[in-house]
């Protein structure tokens, strides 16, 4: 009864495979084996360094997703005084400046108008050069000082006057100055020499050579 209830080890080898090894006992577990490391996290990509650096720097504007969170302000109970500096007054600003503060005044030349542009240039007996200048034009700045000097060193042969083209618009419109500044030369009455832009003094003084 003994023999027949148990399985003989012949039969069960047969029965994993004919060719089947016994399965390898299972090793212990060594004393003392050290732990693995964590796993660290992969560096970022070249171009998300890449802007982290300029970020820092400086050299790039924070999007969006850039910026960092900013809490909002918390409300301020109701009486609390507030602790921030009172906002500086601003400075007192003068009144509306006159045609007189506004008008470029260049030293030795006198000043044209529509009333007087008859009897000061076309009615005068020699040779009279306009300036058709406005306060808002730099080049008419540079060459004031160069028309100036021209006045004193040609005093007896040649007149320098000037004309606000802001203030004069008749005389501008009857003229066709679209350009300042324009130089024009009148004689007799009649305009005989036209030179439009700043020039120096020298170059200046050719153009007008033919007609002085």
């Amino acid at each position: 009864m003994e023999a027949a209830g148990r399985r003989p080890p012949a039969r069960a080898h047969a029965r994993r495979g004919a060719g089947a090894a016994p399965p390898r006992p299972r090793r212990p577990a060594r004393p003392g084996r050290p732990a693995r490391p964590a796993l660290r996290a992969p560096p970022p990509p070249p171009a998300a360094a890449a802007r982290r650096s300029a970020l820092r720097a400086g050299t790039a504007h924070r999007t969006g997703r850039d910026r960092p969170r900013v809490a909002p302000a918390r409300a301020r109970p109701a009486g609390s005084r507030s602790t921030a500096p009172a906002p500086a007054p601003a400075p007192a600003t003068a009144g509306p400046a006159t045609p007189e503060e506004h008008s470029m005044v260049v030293p030795g030349l006198d000043e044209v108008t529509d009333e007087t542009f008859a009897t000061e240039v076309l009615a005068a007996e020699g040779p009279v050069l306009v300036d058709f200048t406005a306060d808002w034009c730099a080049p008419c700045r540079m060459v004031a000082p160069v028309l100036s000097e021209i006045a004193r060193e040609e005093a007896g042969r040649l007149r320098v006057v000037t004309v606000d083209v802001d203030r004069n618009p008749e005389t501008q419109a009857a003229y066709g100055v679209l350009s300042m500044p324009t130089l024009m030369v009148f004689r007799g009455g009649e305009p005989v020499k036209t030179v439009v832009g700043a020039r120096a003094k020298a170059r200046l003084l050719r153009d007008l050579a033919d007609v002085l």
